[in-house]
């Protein structure tokens, strides 16, 4: 502990020439464009399948059902609580929060996500 802020140390270093390691964050905008398996999870409702982003079976229903509710003009905690009420899991087989869907709702909104309309 240096009592240094962590952005004046950062800043320095960059300053002379010190190269630090990138920032591996990426969009979700990113990860469909991407023709190749990522060290980034994959958006939930998707996976990855012989390198390419693909449909996960276990995850799109629930993901089918956001949209549904969001679409009808459902407020994230009251589609969190119907996710929950209806037994549907997270990824790590949790129960859904407000932020969870608020997540997905933005990549909804952004259009990072686009549901396709399949008859059964």
């Amino acid at each position: 502990m240096t009592g240094i802020p962590w952005t004046t140390i950062r800043d320095e270093l960059k300053k002379n020439g010190v190269t630090l390691r990138p920032n591996k964050s990426v969009s979700t905008k990113d990860i469909f464009q991407q023709k190749f398996k990522s060290s980034t999870p994959p958006p939930y409702g998707f996976t990855y399948i012989g390198g390419q982003l693909e449909k996960d079976a276990r995850e799109y229903s629930a993901l089918l059902v956001i949209h549904q509710q969001w679409q009808l003009g459902k407020t994230a905690s009251a589609i969190f609580r119907y996710l929950n009420k209806q037994g549907f899991k997270t990824r790590m087989q949790k129960e859904w929060s407000r932020n969870a869907v608020l997540n997905i709702l933005q990549r909804f909104e952004d259009k990072t996500i686009t549901i396709n309309k399949e008859k059964k």
